[in-house]
Order: C-alpha cells, then sequence, then structure tokens
C-alpha cells in the first residue's frame, strides 16, 4: 500500500468531526492537496468546518510572489476564503485572536532555509502567545527522507527568517515530529495534535514515495529539485546564479564570468558523490544576469541517496572561489553575510577561502547527529 497523508486519514477516517463547532485557521498554499488532487481547505469547508482564515507563507497561496515579496490579503473566490500574509508580518496572526484550533497542511522540502519551516514555527509561537487552544499538523512526508540528518546547527547570531530554530541544514524530521519538538524546546504548552502518515518510512525520499508533486514555491517545479536546491540554494548569497529566471532554477548556476569548461571539469573531478556536472550556457530572464548569457554547469542527480547536500553545496562555493576570486562577491543582508544566514554559522569561510572544507563538513557531522539524538523522544515513524 502506499503512503496515507495525514490531511487523507483526517478525512477518510472522520478526525474532522472532532473541529465541526470550531473556528479554525490553516496553514497552507497551493500544495495542500489531498490524494485525489483537490484542495484541502475545499474539502474541510465541503465537510461543514468552519474555515475562518488561510494563513499564507511565502509566495502566497497560489504561489504567484516571487522570492521575498510581500503578497496583500485577500479574500480568494476559489476558496471561499479571506487569505492573510503571515511572510515576515507579525500582523497578519492577529487573526488568531478569532479562532479556536490551527491546522497545519503544507509541503515542506525538509531544509532549514525553505522558509515555510520558519511560517510553521512562528505560527506556533503565536498561536501560543495568543491563547489557541489547539495545532493540528496533517502530516506529510520530507521529501528528501527521515533517515539523513546533515549540516552545520544553526548558531542563535544568525537567526533570521532564513533560519529561525538552532537545527542542521537538513533536517531529517517532518513537520509533525519538528512541531512537537518545537513545542517542547520552547515551553509553548499547545495541545498539539499530529495527523501522522499510514505507511511511511523515513528512509523513503518523495521519488521513493511516488506520490503527486504540487510545486510548494514557484523555483521548485518538480520532484528533482528537492534534491539540488539544498546545495545550489546557497549561491544565494553571491552574485553568482542559482537559476533562477531560468526553466531550470537550482540545477543550473553560472554568471557571464565563468568558463562553462573549465568550472565543469573542475567540479568533475572533485568526484563529489551522486552528482555528475555538464557544461552550459542559459540567459536568465529576471534575477541576478536577467537577459545575458551565463557560462556555468548543470547539476545532474545520479544517486540522490549518496549526495550530501552541505558537502555539496560547499563545495561548489570553494570550487567557485578558487577559479574566480577577482570575481566572486559575497552578499550582504542587514549588515550580515548572507551565506552566513544561509548556513547557519560563519566558519563556511575558513571552508571556501582556506582549506578548512574538510574540518567544516566533519564538523557539520557530528553537529548533525548530536541533533538526531536530541529529537529521538519525538520521532513518530521508523
Amino acid at each position: 500500500m502506499g503512503v496515507v497523508l495525514g490531511v487523507d486519514r483526517f478525512l477518510s477516517e472522520g478526525l474532522y468531526r472532532r473541529f465541526t463547532d470550531k473556528k479554525l485557521a490553516v496553514l497552507c498554499n497551493q500544495s495542500a492537496v489531498t490524494s485525489h488532487l483537490t484542495y484541502s481547505v475545499s474539502e474541510f469547508k465541503s465537510r461543514g468546518l468552519d474555515i475562518r482564515y488561510v494563513l499564507a507563507p511565502e509566495h502566497g497561496f497560489w504561489g504567484l510572489g516571487g522570492p521575498g515579496e510581500q503578497i496583500a490579503d485577500t479574500y480568494d473566490w476559489v476558496l471561499e476564503t479571506p487569505i492573510k500574509s503571515i511572510y515576515t508580518r507579525e500582523e497578519g496572526f492577529n487573526v488568531l485572536e478569532d479562532v479556536d484550533v490551527v491546522l497545519v497542511d503544507i509541503q515542506d522540502l525538509g531544509v532549514r532555509f525553505y522558509t515555510y519551516v520558519t511560517a510553521v514555527l512562528q505560527t506556533l509561537e503565536q498561536a501560543s502567545y495568543r491563547g489557541v487552544s489547539e495545532v493540528v499538523i496533517l502530516d506529510r512526508p520530507n521529501p528528501l527522507g527521515g533517515s539523513i540528518f546533515e549540516g552545520p546547527v544553526l548558531r542563535k547570531e544568525f537567526k533570521s527568517y532564513v533560519g529561525y530554530l538552532e537545527m542542521p541544514l537538513r533536517y531529517g524530521l517532518t513537520l509533525g515530529e519538528l512541531s512537537l519538538y518545537y513545542n517542547m524546546e520552547k515551553s509553548l504548552g499547545l495541545d498539539i495534535y499530529v495527523i501522522y502518515m499510514l505507511n511511511y518510512s523515513r528512509s523513503l525520499d518523495i521519488v521513493d514515495l511516488g506520490i503527486q508533486w504540487i510545486p510548494p514555491s514557484p523555483a521548485i517545479p518538480d520532484r528533482e529539485t528537492v534534491f539540488t536546491y539544498p546545495s545550489l540554494a546557497l549561491l544565494e548569497g553571491t552574485n553568482v546564479s542559482e537559476g533562477r529566471g531560468t526553466y531550470t532554477p537550482f540545477k543550473v548556476l553560472g554568471a557571464p564570468f565563468i568558463n562553462s569548461r573549465k568550472l565543469c571539469d573542475k567540479l568533475n573531478s572533485l568526484k563529489i558523490p551522486g552528482v555528475f556536472f555538464r557544461p552550459t550556457y542559459f540567459k536568465p530572464m529576471f534575477s541576478k544576469h536577467s537577459n545575458s548569457v551565463c557560462g556555468g554547469v548543470f547539476a545532474h542527480v545520479a544517486k540522490r541517496k549518496d549526495v550530501e547536500v552541505t558537502a555539496l553545496g560547499v563545495s561548489i562555493l570553494k570550487t567557485l572561489y578558487e577559479l574566480y576570486p577577482d570575481y566572486i562577491e559575497f552578499t550582504e543582508a542587514g549588515g550580515r553575510f548572507y551565506i552566513d544566514l544561509l548556513l547557519g554559522v560563519s566558519s563556511w569561510r575558513d571552508a571556501v577561502f582556506s582549506e578548512g572544507l574538510r574540518d567544516f563538513i566533519s564538523t557539520a557531522r557530528e553537529e548533525s547527529e548530536s541533533f538526531r539524538e536530541l529529537v529521538k523522544p519525538f520521532i513518530l515513524y521508523s
């Protein structure tokens, strides 16, 4: 039997009936669909649930907003429900004072800097602060799988919207498991009810599961991008394109000053496990280097189970710096390097600028394994 999503159990087993006399808000976007590809919010309403608001993360419910773009509150005529944006807007949570229960049904990527994780954690905080009686997590798979924890643990001084909790870059949990841990770690005192999945094993990733993929955000159009995004997204902190503005975001990388063959040969010589690079050229329609021809590489994931996303990302950064030290720029956000915020540490500089790559990766492995031990009491799936 295939995996049974939390939302499917919530509906088919009649679990929703507990909430027919409650006022509810739902944190979700267009990725919140049932196995029959109907929108969760529409299914809730058809069963008589009083859905007062939809809480929308970055990009809005329909994924129309660009990265970092603010989306206005609106009334949606498809969902027949008001949509409140909570992306970097605490005032969006004011509506929680008018609800009894918050439902959470959204597809994340299993990566700390993917902002939907922050949206969920802030929703838990705000629910606790505003006296919401219960939070229900309709659990979905971690698309990277849950058997691997990887990358450095966020340092508190680098906390931001792209790094909200001291956990590894690849955190290996479902949102249900993470919510249970966060509730304890921050002493939120919430009643969290996780509608867990059936027939799900944490060793399975999104390709193994074979379930329908609804792009959770504009630049994650297919399941393959799940495995390259965690590494190539680090380039968002540089002047090298991570492929935004192309038809293959987070699969290609490059810039006008890059010799594609030279970069490709160097990266392939590193024999990075699970990945093969192909020289390519592309012209972004928007974002960095828009309408300019960029030389670069296409990152093919040949053996996804072998890929260490942090090691891959930092190896790419180091190679770019070695080949183009006079051209590479590391961008800042609020006086801090943006890569510090993405990686959650500043020690990447030794890894990239000197000979510290091996030490960086080794330390990150130790930290991620410590986190694995810490969250064991909250693991729901074997």
